[in-house]
């Protein structure tokens, strides 16, 4: 009996420990940069997918992260509640989710978002200008006014509008446009 006891003890110290590992290993297989901050600012782990943020940051394990990042740090320790932002870092875009956690850090997650930054672009270049000859459009037109006319109400100056019409400049754009 004392031996099937030992056994079941030993085997579950094993599994737990296999466990252990098992999560261990989890930041490291992420695709994504996850890093861990003392309550101080200081970086305690990052992964390798954190290289580019921390050589953009300028900073490695042990060293102090850049202040703006302090500051978030501070305020998710003092409100318990996580925090997300965009850095750009290099040519990519990340959103980085800082999260309180119950050992006196706050974790960071990040995520890649670069795609979707440059899909937004494209997408208000499409609303804002005609797809067949790519000039501007009426509807950036018309936010370039309110805001040309908002701007010379503040500073008591003055605007000027020149229309220019085309002749049959609908039946050459319909002809060959898409």
């Amino acid at each position: 009996e004392a031996n099937k006891s030992l056994r079941r003890e030993a085997s579950q110290r094993d599994n737990a420990e296999r466990e252990v590992l098992r999560l261990s290993q989890f930041p490291e297989e992420s695709p994504d940069p996850i890093l861990r901050v003392g309550l101080n600012g200081t970086l305690l782990m990052a992964n390798a997918p954190s290289a580019d943020l921390l050589a953009d940051w300028g900073i490695a394990i042990g060293e102090i992260i850049p202040e703006p990042y302090r500051q978030l740090v501070a305020d998710v320790t003092k409100s318990g509640q996580p925090v997300e932002v965009e850095v750009l870092s290099g040519i990519r875009t990340f959103a980085l989710r800082f999260m309180p956690s119950q050992d006196r850090a706050i974790a960071i997650y990040g995520r890649d978002v670069s795609s979707r930054k440059e899909a937004e672009v494209r997408l208000q270049h499409i609303a804002n200008h005609d797809l067949l000859t790519g000039l501007p459009n009426r509807t950036l037109f018309n936010d370039r006014l309110t805001q040309a006319l908002s701007h010379a109400t503040r500073n008591s100056a003055g605007v000027a509008v020149q229309i220019v019409n085309l002749d049959q400049f609908n039946e050459i754009n319909t002809s060959h446009g898409i």
